[in-house]
């Protein structure tokens, strides 16, 4: 169940999404059943002699507890028709309610922000409502826009939260790339949310309650809003530092390989060739400077190449843009051309090894 406000640019890949009104309230009172009450209940199984019943170790020596069901309970969600079991976890599992937390992250947004600038672009649930989640869009923080000879705007930003009451993730505050719309979506914004460190995580304790609270998402956010300029700034440099062509394919290879490589791979090679294309006329790029280099890779493992055909499920080209080998080689492309020493170590070795395995093919031909 995903919510959008009117707008061909708020359609999602699945085509799955419900328009909520020509927006989706702050109070997210036009978005019905995405708040369920979520309650526990202890049972009993029918059929089964509970003395038999393990707790948390197999260990022969361990105690066995006069009633081990008394350290389980189910998780259940509040639906009109009924209630939907949701989860059996341990009696210390901590609900963590879709109202709470929305109402945590909004009030944040909105203090920092203020109500005109923050605008809600999908929410939802997952998993017959065992999973929630929330993008939100702030107008002024919401996209990366470089400056230099040509302008270019390199991707959006969003404030998302997700929970789940089914085991699968904690609850999360997050800012991220992503906007999420599914769960390749989900896993996708808090994957490239931890791994630059822009995401608050709370696991279902007793003492997480304390701190799901909007002073404590505010902090947060005001820390990721300035990490994001320091990161701005860091790509706005790569717009000064010149690139030519052979430049590119240098720092390319070298991205693709490391110190102790003799030799670039035919697969690289071949990259490194359809990336060209893109440092010179991918999306904004015109073939001049690092920034382009950087939005290369950016493209290529986004939505290019990197992430399969255009035949490719939709959903498989989000996980592949989000995970896995590409989207390391993204980041360390990041991470080398913001390092003065290790680009132009980088480019050295790219450089012999380009060559030397051009003049291989040539050979081989």
């Amino acid at each position: 169940m995903v919510y959008v406000p009117e707008g061909q640019e708020f359609k999602t890949w699945h085509g799955l999404e419900t328009v909520a009104g020509k927006t989706i309230k702050l109070n997210g009172e036009n978005v019905p059943n995405v708040f369920p009450n979520i309650i526990e209940a202890r049972f009993k199984l029918d059929g089964i002699d509970d003395s038999r019943l393990l707790t948390d170790s197999i260990d022969d020596d361990e105690a066995k507890s006069d009633n081990p069901l008394n350290g389980w309970k189910m998780i259940l969600a509040e639906h009109s028709k009924g209630l939907i079991p949701l989860h059996v976890p341990k009696a210390g599992y901590v609900i963590h309610q879709n109202r709470m937390l929305f109402d945590s992250a909004m009030q944040s947004a909105i203090k920092v922000c203020g109500d005109k600038d923050v605008q809600i672009v999908t929410i939802g649930t997952l998993g017959n409502l065992s999973q929630f989640f929330l993008s939100i869009s702030i107008r002024g923080h919401d996209s990366f826009t470089i400056k230099g000879r040509h302008a270019k705007q390199l991707h959006k930003v969003y404030l998302n939260l997700v929970s789940s009451h089914n085991g699968l993730t904690a609850s999360a505050f997050l800012l991220a790339i992503i906007r999420m719309v599914c769960q390749n979506t989900v896993n996708a914004a808090l994957a490239d949310a931890i791994g630059n460190g822009t995401a608050s995580v709370y696991k279902h304790s007793k003492e997480s309650l304390g701190k799901i609270t909007p002073e404590a998402f505010e902090r947060a956010l005001k820390a990721w809003l300035a990490a994001k300029e320091s990161y701005l700034n860091t790509l706005q440099t790569f717009e000064s530092v010149k690139m030519t062509v052979d430049g590119f394919k240098a720092f390319a290879a070298g991205v693709f390989t490391n110190e102790g490589s003799d030799e670039l791979s035919t697969t690289s090679f071949n990259r490194v060739g359809e990336m060209v294309e893109l440092f010179q006329r991918g999306k904004g790029n015109h073939g001049e400077t690092l920034g382009d280099g950087v939005n290369a890779f950016t493209e290529y493992f986004t939505s290019g190449n990197g992430v399969g055909s255009t035949k490719v499920n939709p959903g498989k080209r989000v996980a592949s843009a989000n995970f896995g080998r590409g989207n390391d080689w993204k980041r360390l492309a990041i991470a080398i051309a913001a390092n003065e020493k290790d680009f132009k170590a980088t480019c050295k070795r790219g450089e012999i090894l380009y060559v030397d395995k051009e003049k291989s093919l040539a050979a081989s031909n």
